[in-house]
């Protein structure tokens, strides 16, 4: 276990295992920091983080809804 409180800004991850959004759509921030990733044509390509800018992701209802594969 990792003392969280002797961890600097760059020695903090949060991470998830590789997934699809459920829902119709999810709306992101990466409040500035690099990691987030999408895939796009099955490849994973990193999110630049930009400043004020939001992610916006289409989930499986949204495919579903417009058939989209």
């Amino acid at each position: 276990m990792v003392d969280s409180s002797k961890l600097d800004d760059e020695g903090q991850m949060l991470t998830t295992p590789e997934h699809m959004d459920s829902g119709f759509i999810t709306i992101l921030s990466t409040f500035g920091y690099p990691g987030l990733q999408v895939e796009i044509d099955g490849v994973y390509k990193c999110i630049k983080p930009v400043h004020n800018t939001l992610v916006v992701n289409l989930g499986t209802i949204f495919s579903r809804i417009t058939d989209y594969k």
